[in-house]
């Protein structure tokens, strides 16, 4: 609480000494507090507070003091009489030129807000935005003062400045703009003319306690010019009361003026005797346990140079920095390390928008940047992860993504060859094809296996983070794909069977997951197999899928070995009425819910196509031939047989004339193999079909005759 402003005889002394009149004396407490003052313990009579501190006219801007009144007043309505708050106050000032106090021309603007009156007057006489702000605190209160006693008043003596102990306010000083430039002034007046003043830089001076001579004095070694300038203004120490008593009230013979100074200064901008902070670096300060925290106290000035737009100061404990976006966030230990040795604000991921200051051994940390982040974990160290790796790292969940922490940091990606960066147990790739991609666990080996980014997959296409042990996954490639099951493992699908199979649906093709990765690979063809069937590519005939009863009968018969080459079509559905035919280099594998599944292949086969397959008559293979010797074999079908020796070469036989023929013992007949193909018969004319020592004919009236 603050207590009456109270004017002494003693005062009478300060009087005498000075030029242009006398300074209130702040005896009471400010009219408004924070609950609990900083540690009183730390406050110094012979430096109250630095030279380098309090006579630093470039600390602050107008945008800086605004922020801050804006801050303090943020609930203050218009006072009694109509003032206006001092975040909202106005007044037209005047030029005042230069002088040997203040350095500085004051340009007078019509109705100028007080934060710009405040920093103008900071700029041109050399004095702390932030003093003044102190100073019109304990003074008049006005920085918190709310309400009814936000009065006209209180603006006319702001500063104090003029207002003797014994006497009252000189009028000619009255005024905002008048107060706060006059006490600006008569600060460098203290330090131009340290001789004519009671309180002097560098000598011991018998301090008062109070007005009343009776509470005494104490011997106190004035160190610097700016607590000298202090005692000048108030020209009390406070008693052990005092400071015992924080913002409060001690006793009879305490004075509050210069301990409420330090305890506004420190609460609000950090040491006196350090460097001063702004409102939302002091927040964040204050928020981490202020000198006593993590942060330390600050061992720099603030700069607000930055590129882009943004400030620092350095602590003992971290660095803050500020930004418009990020606000005012704190970076230490071996993340700020590794921030800097990338460039800081060059690596490429801007402010930081989270403060990190301590790391947990064994989870690890990640401190957020405004485009990446800086992550540490025992095994890893800190590293930097940053741009669209990031996005689509935290876009996965980030550390929940389960591929752990960054091993390794990426600054920059070549737009062509893409870039990738290691995680503990995954990757994140990136290429202007692909955009960012996760891929991790076995799925990840696989690909490392197989040459990574520069291998025949390239970069991910898809990103998969889990999969189901009996249904498996799929990520996909550039180049191809990687399949994973519990069944299969992780398998590779490559090149233009990865590209045919995908097309027919990838898992949903019907012949499941690969088992292997390709094999039996040359310039010109290769073969693949999957869990019910395979993938084959030629260059003659391009990729093709085998599966199901017909990959299962060609694997019986030793698939590729079985002589018919590679499938040179594909097919996935069979109707079981019509059956099904696929085409192979040398032949055919055909299926029918009668017939089951066939192999037919060489002259046998050639001669059924030419004879129009299945439109030829005799239906499907219902059992196969994959070799003949010279004296001849049979491949039967549905309705008839496909026949072949070296002397008669392939030839088709069927229906009624086949029936007979296979009556009469069929190759061991008498009449020996056919030598002509009769696939049609006229009912009324008949039809022959000649043998190796015969023939046999039909016809609607004599039915089969054999001759």
């Amino acid at each position: 609480m603050r207590g009456p402003v109270l004017r002494a005889a003693a005062r009478v002394v300060t009087v005498a000494l000075l030029a242009v009149g006398s300074i209130t004396v702040a005896l009471g407490g400010p009219l408004a507090a924070p609950a609990t003052a900083a540690d009183l313990s730390g406050f110094r009579p012979g430096n109250i507070i630095s030279d380098a501190v309090f006579f630093d006219g470039e600390w602050w801007g107008e945008g800086a003091v605004q922020s801050f009144l804006d801050t303090k007043g943020a609930g203050c309505g218009v006072g009694a009489d109509g003032s206006a708050c001092l975040k909202n106050y106005r007044q037209s000032t005047w030029t005042r030129p230069a002088d040997d106090r203040c350095r500085g021309q004051y340009d007078g603007v019509g109705n100028e807000r007080a934060s710009a009156i405040i920093a103008k007057v900071a700029r041109a006489c050399g004095i702390n935005a932030q003093a003044i702000l102190v100073i019109l605190q304990k003074e008049q209160g006005l920085v918190t003062t709310t309400g009814a006693a936000a009065t006209a008043a209180r603006y006319q003596k702001a500063m104090g400045f003029g207002c003797p102990d014994t006497a009252p306010c000189d009028e000619k000083y009255y005024g905002f703009f008048n107060q706060v430039y006059q006490a600006a002034w008569q600060f460098k007046n203290y330090a131009l003319n340290p001789s004519r003043y009671a309180h002097r830089a560098g000598l011991t001076n018998n301090v008062r306690f109070h007005p009343n001579a009776a509470c005494g004095t104490s011997p106190v070694l004035i160190e610097n010019q700016a607590t000298a300038g202090l005692y000048n203004y108030t020209p009390y120490q406070p008693n052990a009361a005092a400071l015992a008593a924080g913002y409060g009230t001690g006793d009879a013979c305490s004075s509050y003026g210069n301990r409420n100074f330090w305890n506004y200064f420190t609460d609000w901008f950090g040491p006196t005797h350090g460097y001063g902070v702004s409102p939302q670096v002091n927040a964040l300060w204050s928020s981490l346990g202020g000198s006593r925290g993590a942060l330390g106290v600050p061992t720099s000035h603030q700069r607000c140079d930055l590129v882009p737009t943004g400030c620092s100061q350095e602590f003992t404990g971290a660095t803050v920095y500020w930004s418009p976006g990020g606000g005012a966030q704190a970076v230490g230990g071996s993340i700020r390390d590794k921030w800097m040795s990338a460039g800081g604000l060059s690596a490429g991921i801007g402010y930081p928008t989270t403060t990190v200051l301590a790391c947990d051994n064994a989870a690890g940390c990640v401190q957020q940047f405004e485009g990446g982040a800086i992550t540490w974990s025992a095994a890893t160290g800190p590293q930097l992860v940053g741009g669209l790796i990031f996005a689509r790292w935290m876009a996965a969940g980030g550390i929940a993504a389960g591929i752990g922490y960054p091993t390794n940091t990426v600054l920059g990606c070549d737009g062509v060859a893409g870039c990738t960066q290691t995680f503990q147990a995954g990757l994140v790739t990136w290429s202007a094809a692909t955009g960012a991609q996760l891929i991790g666990g076995a799925i990840r080996a696989t690909w490392d296996a197989h040459g990574g980014a520069t291998g025949p997959l390239g970069y991910p296409t898809t990103t998969t983070l889990s999969c189901d042990p009996s249904a498996g996954c799929m990520q996909q490639f550039t180049g191809g794909a990687i399949t994973w099951s519990g069944a299969t493992g992780a398998q590779p699908v490559t090149g233009a069977i990865a590209g045919s199979w995908l097309f027919l649906g990838g898992p949903s093709a019907g012949i499941g997951l690969p088992v292997e990765a390709p094999s039996t690979c040359t310039p010109q063809a290769c073969l693949q197999k999957f869990q019910y069937g395979a993938m084959t590519w030629t260059a003659a005939s391009g990729s093709a899928l085998i599966g199901g009863l017909l990959y299962a009968k060609w694997s019986a018969e030793g698939g590729l070995a079985a002589g018919l080459g590679f499938p040179t079509g594909s097919v996935q559905a069979c109707d079981p009425n019509l059956g099904c035919v696929q085409p192979f280099e040398n032949g055919a594998a055909t299926w029918s819910a009668a017939a089951g599944a066939q192999l037919m292949g060489g002259l046998l086969y050639a001669r059924w196509v030419q004879a129009g397959g299945l439109k030829a008559g005799l239906g499907l293979p219902t059992g196969t031939v994959l070799a003949c010797p010279n004296s001849g074999c049979v491949q039967p079908l549905q309705n008839g047989a496909a026949v072949w020796s070296q002397a008669t070469g392939p030839q088709l036989i069927g229906g009624l004339i086949h029936a007979r023929w296979t009556e009469l013992g069929g190759m061991a007949s008498p009449l020996g193999l056919p030598t002509s193909t009769v696939l049609g018969c006229d009912p009324v004319a008949g039809c022959t079909q000649t043998f190796q020592r015969g023939t046999i004919s039909w016809s609607g009236a004599t039915g089969v005759l054999v001759r």
